[in-house]
């Protein structure tokens, strides 16, 4: 019998940085080149806990994924088939008509079906042209922090 998890929200956060200190994510970022012709982006999502002046900074980050209910949580946390992913991509210019907004490659809140390399357990992103970053669950520890209804997904390396 197939379980069907619901997630209610999911947010980004950055464990051990405060909300209210500086804003997770920055209007827009400057890129270095690398030789191998990879763009990195500089102080992405922000520098934390202080800017490091090198051609990179940055921290990581994790995702706390809100269920229905404390039992869906806790059958995400035992289930394999649970995936948190995350895609990060450059907005376009483009207005949206009578609204003025702006709108991007894929919508907020789009359903997506993700590319094989996204489910499989490699840290290595090169060979994924869509740049999706797989999340692993965070330790039990810092679970705790958070209300039995959610679950922490973090990145195992810096994005």
């Amino acid at each position: 019998m197939t379980t069907h998890l619901h997630a209610v929200s999911c947010r980004f956060l950055r464990r051990g940085c405060r909300i209210d200190q500086h804003e997770l994510f920055s209007e827009s970022y400057a890129r270095s080149n690398t030789k191998r012709n990879f763009k990195l982006l500089r102080c992405f999502p922000h520098c934390c806990p202080e800017h490091v002046p090198r051609s990179y900074c940055g921290c990581s980050l994790h995702v706390l994924v809100t269920f229905v209910s404390a039992d869906q949580a806790a059958a995400a946390d035992t289930s394999d088939d649970v995936v948190v992913c995350a895609r990060f991509e450059a907005a376009s210019p483009v207005a949206v008509a009578g609204a003025g907004d702006v709108a991007t490659a894929m919508p907020p809140d789009s359903i997506v079906a993700l590319p094989v390399s996204a489910l499989q357990l490699s840290i290595d992103t090169t060979a994924d042209k869509h740049h999706w970053v797989r999340a692993e669950k965070a330790d039990d520890r810092y679970q705790q922090q958070f209300p039995e209804v959610s679950g922490v997904y973090g990145t195992t390396y810096q994005l």
